[in-house]
């Protein structure tokens, strides 16, 4: 039981990983905050995401929890 929670962890991981290495601009993120946005610019560590009309915010590239964009893109595959 130990082995398969560390497998799923690893798994997670690799997933969210991939995710963050794979933003491009124009993506639909949601943040580990829920907050959902576009993708404008992406620095090293920051990512700017426009939340509303004139209205953009900069997170943490790691407190970006799920590219929607991607999701939905699977989920149509």
């Amino acid at each position: 039981a130990r082995e398969k929670k560390k497998r799923q962890r690893l798994s997670e991981q690799k997933r969210r990983k991939n995710m963050l290495d794979n933003l491009k601009k124009g993506n639909r993120v949601m943040t580990i905050g829920g907050i959902y946005g576009q993708v404008t610019e992406i620095k090293d560590k920051i990512v700017k995401i426009k939340i509303a009309e004139h209205v953009e915010i900069e997170v943490a590239r790691s407190s970006i929890n799920a590219n929607v964009s991607q999701e939905n893109a699977e989920k149509k595959a």
